[in-house]
Parts: C-alpha cells; structure tokens; sequence
C-alpha cells in the first residue's frame, strides 16, 4: 500500500473525520468567541441579550464548519444531513411535548420524593430570553452531535456504535462545563447519567425520524422547563429568575447536586426507559442500519474512488 492509499484509509476511518471536525469546530468557535468578547468587553456590558448574540454567533460560526464538513469530507447535501423539510411543525411540536413531558416527569418525582420544593411564583423577562437563548444552545449541540457525528459513524459502523459513541461524547463534552460546588468523581458521575438519559433519547428521536428536528425540539423544551421554568441547574448553569423559585435538598444521587436534575437517578431511569422505547419503534420501522449494510456501502464507495 502506497502512502496515497495509506491516507486515504486514515481518512475513511469515521473516527479520523470525526477528530478533523471538532478540531476545525473549537478552533472556529474559540476564535469568534475571543473576538466577539474583546468587543463586549471593550464596551463593558454583559446583558441577556449579548449572550443571545453571543449564542447566534457560535451557532452560525458552528454551522458554517458542519456545512463544509458535509459537503467537502463526506460528499453530502445539507438537505439530506437531517434538514428535509417534510413534517417540520409535526416533528417539531411532537419533539418539544416529548422533551416537556419527560422534564416534566423528573420534577414531579423529585417533588414525590421531596427533594423539590417550589417556594414562589415570580414573573420574569428572564425566562423568555432564556427561551430564545435554549432554542440556539439546543439546534448547536444538536449540529455537532447528532447532526455530524451520529450520522458520520453510522454510515461506517452502523446504528448502534453510532449512537453509542454520540451519546457518550455528548455526555462528557460538559465536562468543559464550569460547574460550581461539584467534585470530579460527581461530575464524571454526571456525565455518564447525562450520556444514557440525554445522548441515548435524543440519538434515538434521530434515528427514528432520520431528521434533525425532533431532537433539536426534545433538546430545547428539555432545557427550557428544567432551568427557566422549573428553577433547577441545567448541566450546572443558572439561567436568572425562574418562573417558579425553588429548592433542592437531599443526597447528590437523589438531587443530580450541582449539575441539576438531570444527573439524578430520577432523571436516568426516566430518560433512559424513553430512549430504549423509542429504539424498539425505530426498529420496528426498520429504521435500525445495520453495521453489515453499512461496511458494505462504505467499501462499495472505497471501491468506486
């Protein structure tokens, strides 16, 4: 083997392209960001809406590395990489129900058990910013993980390792997260419950519609009632005045501690028992790859070059 066709079999390895975008992504993001921060602190104001803008920013600067990954390493059309315009407001408002319900359950098991306590009820601009804020943070983390890396390593291995390694990767990616008051081992702990009862529903909301907006929808709603709604941490972060004003006591496994609800067993059990519901519809509708079909599409596209 020659060391063209050496290259080539590194780059075809799904794991390589993989690496190539999230290198190509921090280096973009991380540039913008550092400018557009020396223009907010040039001008010395940290509101809602620069965050806002901030958001739309790294959205754009995200998408921009996904549409030429897309196009340029995996040869693809954006319309076919989860964008089909079909059935947007069905997906998107069954996604969002979802995403609340689920919320929805974990809050109202932590109030059972009586580690949620809701205080007050209080009116706040707030919690509409955060809405549109949540909605970018949502179709980003979507982008990148169900968007490039889901589908790139499904067309080389399969559904299953696909959605494996989004999930954890999705899960541990928060460990960037500056998160107040947790240890390491809480915050590995963490990690590991949001890849099972995060990655695995929103992978599977993917692969059971093969598009993006239904997960970007669960995502937001998710995110959406269990910060600014709810008034509980979201993956550590604090979104300002909540609609209701509340309190979590009890033990790290009960409470998900400094990361929020969602690194609670309650939060684990819930999330993971939708996502393997959703897995055995998706199957059904045969809409599960194989990782045979996929080697053997791969190798067919290996011989064609």
């Amino acid at each position: 083997m020659n060391a063209r066709h050496a290259m080539r079999a590194i780059w075809r390895f799904p794991i390589t392209r993989v690496a190539v975008f999230l290198i190509l992504l921090l280096a973009v993001v991380y540039t913008g960001e550092y400018a557009f921060g020396l223009m907010w602190v040039a001008l010395n104001r940290q509101t809602h809406i620069n965050l806002l803008v901030s958001e739309i920013i790294q959205t754009a600067l995200v998408f921009s590395v996904f549409v030429g990954m897309m196009r340029y390493a995996e040869n693809r059309e954006i319309i076919s990489c989860g964008f089909q315009r079909d059935g947007i407001l069905r997906d998107w408002g069954i996604g969002f129900a979802l995403g609340t319900v689920l919320v929805c359950v974990v809050v109202f098991s932590l109030r059972v058990l009586g580690v949620y306590k809701i205080e007050a009820f209080q009116f706040s601009f707030d919690v509409f910013s955060a809405l549109v804020l949540l909605l970018f943070a949502a179709f980003t983390e979507e982008i990148v993980f169900r968007g490039y890396i889901l589908q790139t390593i499904e067309r080389a291995w399969g559904t299953t390792m696909a959605v494996g390694i989004s999930a954890f990767a999705f899960g541990f990616a928060h460990l960037m997260n500056e998160v107040s008051g947790a240890s390491g081992s809480e915050k590995a702990l963490s990690c590991l419950f949001l890849s099972l009862e995060a990655g695995l529903p929103l992978a599977a909301a993917y692969v059971l519609t093969r598009k993006l907006w239904m997960p970007i929808a669960m995502h937001w709603a998710w995110n959406f009632f269990e910060g600014p709604v709810f008034g509980t941490l979201v993956s550590g972060a604090d979104f300002g005045k909540p609609l209701f004003r509340a309190t979590m006591t009890g033990n790290f496994l009960l409470t998900g501690g400094a990361f929020g609800p969602e690194a609670s067993l309650s939060g684990l059990v819930t999330g993971t028992v939708f996502a393997f519901a959703l897995f055995a519809f998706a199957v059904k509708q045969d809409k599960w790859v194989p990782i045979k079909a996929a080697i053997s599409e791969v190798t067919q596209d290996a011989a064609s070059e």
